[in-house]
């Protein structure tokens, strides 16, 4: 890198841009992922036995065993342990620094000379290489005991318990995600997340992706959820349990846009809200949302934060592009985002009687409108006699007073990167225009503007990235600016 580009502050979607344009991709380093299943082996493996009845009749009648790892100031440690299915107790557990197979047979001897079962009991295991080993298999057929194996506690390792906190529009929400297969071995770490919840927060136990939980991580949530949680003024949210543990799903937290939010919100924070919703969008952390619900909250009424004008571009959907909700946009879409009497007439009472704060213009890279526009310019025809459309040329003569026709003539001539550049500046400027459009044109709008009421911004979207870009010279309305 040239040693004059230091130094000098630029968009982060800028340095997307050139990067992408250079064919320049960052070298990240991978993450480092501590595997405690081995299941790539040439050892033999016995059948599944268990087959997910994971509720026997009595003790010692099917134990399962698993390994797990804990970080510790001096390196990883790792934990085998033992667990009787019907007692839901630890029988045996043994540590070490390796997880050699000496680790599962430690754990397993201090499991049979505390509990001496009898012959027949079922061993359940995964299929590692430390429970395939002769070493362990040879235990096991000294006490008699039957051996099971299948994947069922690899997803443990493979997806771990995630914790995110989601920043929805009624406050932030504590997500913790459950993995597929909720073993003993996953307790400390969900009550260690659950505590981390902040007093008078919210948290979403999310098991959509969930087959099995433990008893014992069941019975820390039932007291978590009715005990532990109210106590520290802590809502607690349920999503996606098996009707089999009689844990109902139930969104506490405000995931939607209401009138006291509507009334409380300026236009400055519902921007920040849209770039928020971008970036989670670009970089797939959407929230997670009950949109069932937020039908059933928004039927009686409804109270958006802002108004979005945008291209009917199928690449374009607003509310999935600012990861929102039912009710908490209106949307208006037209082919080039351009102004109209009845787009004018729409987004003015979207502001002055449904009381959205925020007005914005989007645009859109690779816009066939805009492509169109140009295009017809270099060719001298109208869009009536290029396409046969009686009502295109409506639209393509708005979006064609955004275009320079000198630079346009010049531009038929570039290479096919260099006119895609064009156009994406003409889409510009014509977001510009936009704007300007709105507050010129309307005297409703023009003086919600003044009363600070409501503020206008333009933006452009990247099809190519999912990032928006809010430009910074055409927002009105706003005491700061509103660059991205």
């Amino acid at each position: 890198m040239p040693s004059w580009w230091r130094g000098h502050a630029c968009c982060v979607n800028t340095v997307a841009k050139l990067m992408r344009d250079n064919d320049i991709r960052a070298k990240t380093a991978r993450k480092f992922r501590v595997r405690t299943t081995d299941s790539d082996h040439d050892l033999p493996v016995a059948d599944n036995r268990l087959d997910r009845r994971f509720d026997p009749p009595a003790a010692n009648d099917v134990w399962r065993a698993d390994i797990t790892s804990i970080p510790t100031r001096e390196g990883w440690l790792y934990l085998a342990a033992v667990e009787d299915l019907s007692a839901r107790r630890v029988v045996g557990w043994a540590m070490a620094e390796h997880r050699e197979s000496r680790l599962v047979v430690d754990a397993l001897e201090r499991a049979v000379q505390r509990r001496l079962p009898g012959e027949g009991l079922l061993s359940h295991s995964d299929r590692g290489s430390q429970y395939a080993s002769a070493h362990y298999q040879a235990l096991l057929a000294r006490h008699g005991l039957v051996v099971s194996m299948s994947f069922i506690l690899w997803s443990n390792v493979r997806r771990p318990i995630r914790r995110i906190v989601e920043k929805h529009l009624g406050g932030d929400v504590v997500h913790i995600e459950l993995p597929n297969q909720v073993s003993f071995l996953n307790r400390a770490a969900l009550a260690l997340a659950l505590d981390e919840v902040p007093p008078g927060g919210h948290v979403l136990l999310d098991a959509r992706g969930t087959d099995y939980v433990d008893p014992d991580i069941l019975d820390l949530i039932r007291d978590f959820q009715e005990k532990t949680g109210p106590a520290r003024g802590v809502e607690v949210s349920l999503s996606g349990f098996r009707s089999k543990y009689q844990l109902e799903d139930q969104i506490q937290y405000i995931d939607y846009s209401t009138r006291d939010l509507q009334e409380a919100v300026t236009p400055a924070q519902v921007l920040q809200i849209l770039k928020d919703g971008n970036e989670r969008f670009r970089i797939g952390r959407q929230l997670t949302r009950d949109l069932g619900r937020q039908v059933e909250a928004t039927a009686a009424g409804q109270h958006p934060l802002a108004v979005v004008l945008s291209c009917i571009d199928s690449r374009t959907p607003a509310e999935l592009i600012f990861d929102l909700g039912v009710g908490d946009i209106f949307s208006v879409r037209l082919a080039g985002n351009v102004i109209s009497r009845e787009v004018l007439g729409s987004i003015e009472y979207a502001c002055a009687v449904a009381g959205a704060k925020l007005v914005v213009v989007m645009g859109h890279t690779r816009c066939g409108a805009v492509k169109a526009a140009v295009d017809l310019i270099c060719a001298g025809q109208s869009a009536a006699e290029a396409t046969g459309c009686d009502h295109l040329d409506h639209i393509v003569e708005d979006v064609q007073r955004s275009v320079d026709r000198a630079a346009c003539l010049a531009a038929a001539h570039l290479p096919a990167a260099e006119k895609e550049t064009f156009v994406n500046g003409v889409a510009r400027r014509n977001v510009d225009r936009g704007v300007e459009e709105l507050q010129r044109q309307s005297r409703v709008l023009a003086r919600l503007v003044r009363e600070g009421r409501v503020a206008v911004a333009g933006a452009m979207y990247d099809v190519t990235t999912g990032a928006i870009e809010f430009l910074a010279d055409e927002g009105i309305g706003f005491s700061q600016p509103v660059a991205s």
